[in-house]
Formats: structure tokens, C-alpha cells, sequence
């Protein structure tokens, strides 16, 4: 029978610096969104430090710029976000000065028009939004020199604002970004703030999570993954300009922050627009106060996946298939490794060897093929590493039989899936839980019966990268000796990363591990 394999985890920690054409006309204090492949630069201030009302839109399949409606009101410092293919402004400051309104716009790309809608209940500018769930949500803002706590929420189907628990924190010129059901607004002013609090939708309740390590104001944030990425910024006493180059991504799974690659040009005012695994940062201002720039780079985020489960030998052969939903050519390195972390040499595209390096073109796929059935069963793991954002799964396939696939699994704290031995069928639940934290931390598994009824408890304190492996019936006394069919629970302090393999006489199945909310 094939042994129980360690999981994959799926990294997006590093990444690198591209430049696009410059927008045609430089702003700053913009609203910036992304939705169907195109990044919207909503309004804004001129070089003449004046409400604008245009609208640029940058289509990354074509590497161009290219017009949109102006806004019916000319706006900068605004809230912006997206819903489906529609885009929503809120408020925002108009001339002359900083009048804020609370003024709501809707742009359908369709129709190639704005439509007014519900204004806000208070008006407000440099304020933050973010989208859940069908509605826009709004945090903060600054009127009449006042930095503002509030909160609300908009319903495009109802046309109506609800208010929602103001922020802990009143601040202006900070960011927001959606992952999993909570909302995080992270740094702002006054001061330049480290401030990083979070929202759980569902609960309306908030709480305070890691500091941004460098305080920072009129930044751009952006979620990729279980990652916040938060860039640029105002107010850098230590730089002649005032403005912060830094990029600094927040884990919001472990509650950390990691320092990354800086901006090619420090900026501020600036947004952020997400198509796959690229981040946008169009224009902004190169120096504190007013002053623009036409400059405009994307920050594109590497992968690094593993697969879970990988067989050569004994009646075993495996494939792996790497797809490029990109536009521009992608270059992969796939890496074999045997349980204990070692090179696993076996033919791989036709030669003897561990690793191999290739490149995808975009939206193509590639088949790397291990056929070696024969001689003794060898099983481990494939590490993809990707400059860019790839989908990947591994075949398994078995001589005269079934076959299997594989997919990366995302590490997350608490997780339930499927378990099951039956000894007339001969089938049985390997699991494997690997602790992917900087420490260590105990780590509780929990058998259920179909009732939901707990039968069995295990735990353990694992140390950082060590990992719990075994069969259902190995873990756990209770269903030593009698059938079982029933679920697991592995719940940690911090990210684990697991998997659940099903094995039988008919061949191998991978069996989905979903988060607990």
C-alpha cells in the first residue's frame, strides 16, 4: 500500500518589480480597482492640484491604456471598489480645496456610464473601501478636518447605506483589503500609523492584529491569497522626497509581517489593482504634498507550491500538469523530493533526473510526465516554483487500474474533512499534519461519527517544519479493531498544513480538506 505523504503548502511571499507604459496623464490621491482584467484610475489630483474627473483604464491582455467616462463629478481622495464587473465610488474631496462629499457612483463597463446612486450617510474623502458578499463597505475618512471612525455599508440591489461599529481607530489616508469574510485596515493618519485592525463581516466585530512595520499614510493595499500587501506611502522623515518605497506583506493567517522587494519610485496616493497574481500601482506622487507621476508598475507575486503526493514503482506512475492563465510566458522549476526532503531521481520527461526547468507560454499547459512503473514503489513530493501565478495537479495513476489526482493545499489554523476504514473493502484515511509555523505548537486531531458525536482526541506539540503522520486506525485506539466512517478535525493555534489520502484496493484518492470558519 502506498505511504501516507506530507502536504503541500502554497507560499506567496516573493515576487518582483515589472514597469508598464506610463499613464497618460499623471495623478495622485486616485482611486484604483481592477475587475475583468482591466485597472480603473478614478479621478485624482492634477499637477495643478486640482480635481480631476478623468478616467484611465489599463487592459493587461494588451499591455495598453485606454479612455473610459469621465466621472460626473470631479473628485479626488475617493472610495472605490468593485462588485462583480461594476465599480463603485464613494465620496471623496472636490474643488475648491478638500470638500468632502458623500456623493455614490456606479460605472457599468457594459454601458459605458456612471449612474448616481444612494449617497452615503455622511460625507466624507480619503477613506477606505473594500467589497463583500454583494455590498461595499466603507471605513473611515476625514470632513472639515476631522478624522472620522465610521463605517458603513452599501447594498447595490436595495440602493440603501446601513451603518456599521465604527473603527477602533479613527484614520484618514489608509488602507483596506478583503481576506476570507474579514476586512483589514491597516496604517493611516494622523501620525503615520502602524495601525492594523480587522473586521469579520459575518460578526461586526472588530479586533487588533500585528503593526504594520513601517507607519506609513496615503498607501496603496491589496490582497493575494491569505496575504496583505501594503505599499508606498507619505510622511518619510528619513527621505528628502517624504515618500516610502517600502512593501511589506501581512500573513493574516499567522498574524505577521514580512519586508519585501521595494517600489522601483516611492509614491503616495496611490491605489492598488489585482489581476491574478499581479498587483498594479498606476501614478501617484513621487514627493510629499502635490507633485504627480506618470509612472505605473505591477508587483507580481512568485508561487511556490507542493504537491502533496508523487509515485514512481511498483505498478506507479505519475504526471504533473502546469497551466499559465497569464499573458506573458512563465518559467517553472519542478523539483522531486522523497519523504525525508531528499532529490528523488526517476525519469522525468524522457531523462534520469530530480528537477526540471521549462517554461509555459501564456495560456498554454504543460504535461511533465514520470512513467517508471516498474521496479520498487519510491513516493515523495513535487515542489513547483513559478515567477508567476500557475494552476497545477498531479496525476497518479495505477497499472491496470484507478487513477488519483492531487492538488496544493493552503494551510490554515482549523480544518475538517472526510475519514473513513472498512476492513471488507480494504480501505483505510492516511493523514499527515506538518506545523509551517516559526514555532512550535500543539496541535489537536478529533475523530467524529457521522452523528457528529466526538469518539477520539489526539494531541501534540509539534516543532517548527515536524510533522503527524499515520493511518485513521494507527492515530487513533478507538477504531483499531472495528470499522469507522465518520469526519476530522485538526485545529492549531497557527497555520498547519494537511492532508487526507483514502487508500484502497481499487487505487488512491486525495480527499478535500476544507477550511473551518
Amino acid at each position: 500500500m502506498v505511504a501516507l505523504l506530507f502536504a503541500a503548502m502554497l507560499f506567496l511571499q516573493e515576487g518582483s518589480w515589472f514597469s508598464i507604459p506610463q499613464m497618460p496623464e499623471g495623478r495622485q490621491e486616485v482611486g484604483v480597482v481592477a475587475t475583468e482584467g482591466r485597472v480603473y484610475v478614478i479621478g485624482g489630483l492634477t499637477i495643478a492640484g486640482t480635481a480631476s474627473n478623468r478616467v484611465d483604464v489599463f487592459d493587461t491582455h494588451s499591455g495598453s491604456w485606454l479612455p473610459a467616462p469621465s466621472l460626473p463629478i470631479a473628485t479626488h481622495h475617493p472610495m472605490v471598489a468593485a462588485l462583480g464587473h461594476k465599480i463603485y465610488l464613494a465620496g471623496g474631496y472636490t474643488d475648491p480645496g478638500f470638500f468632502a462629499h458623500r456623493q455614490v457612483y456606479e460605472l457599468d463597463p457594459d454601458l459605458s456610464a456612471w449612474t448616481r446612486r444612494a449617497d452615503m450617510p455622511t460625507p466624507r474623502g480619503a477613506g477606505a473601501a473594500s467589497s463583500y458578499g454583494g455590498k461595499i463597505y466603507v471605513f473611515g475618512g476625514e470632513r472639515d478636518g476631522l478624522t472620522v471612525n465610521e463605517v458603513a455599508s452599501y447594498d447595490p440591489i436595495t440602493n440603501a447605506w446601513s451603518t456599521l461599529p465604527p473603527m477602533p481607530t479613527p484614520r484618514n489616508h489608509h488602507g483596506a483589503s478583503l481576506v476570507g469574510g474579514r476586512i483589514y485596515v491597516i496604517g493611516g493618519r494622523p501620525g503615520n500609523q502602524s495601525t492594523n485592525e480587522e473586521f469579520d463581516v459575518t460578526t461586526q466585530m472588530w479586533r487588533v492584529r500585528a503593526p504594520l512595520p513601517t507607519g506609513r499614510s496615503g498607501i496603496a493595499v491589496a490582497t493575494i491569497g491569505q496575504n496583505v500587501f501594503v505599499f508606498g506611502g507619505e510622511g518619510n522623515a528619513s527621505s528628502p522626497a517624504g515618500t516610502f518605497n517600502q512593501n511589506e506583506s501581512y500573513d493574516t493567517d499567522a498574524d505577521a509581517w514580512t519586508t519585501l522587494q521595494p517600489m522601483p519610485m516611492p509614491r503616495h496616493g496611490i491605489g492598488a489593482g489585482v489581476v491574478g497574481n499581479r498587483i498594479y500601482i498606476p501614478a501617484g506622487g513621487p514627493i510629499a504634498g502635490f507633485g504627480v507621476t506618470p509612472q505605473s508598475d505591477f508587483f507580481e507575486v512568485a508561487e511556490d507550491i507542493l504537491l502533496p503526493q508523487f509515485v514512481v514503482g511498483g505498478g506507479y506512475r505519475s504526471e504533473v500538469v502546469v497551466s499559465n492563465p497569464a499573458s506573458r510566458p512563465v518559467e517553472v522549476v519542478l523539483s522531486v523530493l522523497d519523504i525525508s526532503g531528499a532529490p528523488l531521481v526517476t525519469q522525468i520527461d524522457g531523462a534520469s533526473r530530480s528537477s526540471l526547468s521549462f517554461t509555459v507560454p501564456p495560456l498554454a499547459s504543460r504535461t511533465i510526465s514520470a512513467p517508471e512503473t516498474s521496479g520498487t514503489l519510491r513516493a515523495g513530493t513535487v515542489r513547483i516554483h513559478a515567477n508567476a501565478r500557475i494552476n497545477t495537479f498531479a496525476i497518479i495513476r495505477i497499472s491496470g487500474g484507478s487513477a488519483a489526482t492531487v492538488y496544493p493545499v493552503t494551510p490554515t489554523r482549523n480544518s475538517v474533512f472526510h475519514v473513513r476504514v472498512n476492513r471488507s473493502d480494504q480501505t483505510n484515511t492516511g493523514v499527515a499534519v506538518a506545523n509551517t509555523a516559526a514555532q512550535s505548537q500543539a496541535v489537536t486531531l478529533a475523530l467524529f461519527n457521522e452523528t457528529g458525536a466526538e469518539v477520539a482526541r489526539l494531541e501534540r506539540m509539534l516543532a517548527p517544519g515536524a510533522q503527524l503522520a499515520g493511518f485513521i486506525n494507527e492515530l487513533f485506539p478507538a477504531v483499531q479493531q472495528s470499522d469507522f466512517s465518520g469526519s476530522m478535525t485538526v485545529r492549531a493555534v497557527q497555520a498547519v498544513s494537511v492532508v487526507s489520502i483514502a487508500f484502497s484496493r481499487d487505487g488512491v484518492v486525495t480527499i478535500p480538506v476544507s477550511p473551518i470558519e
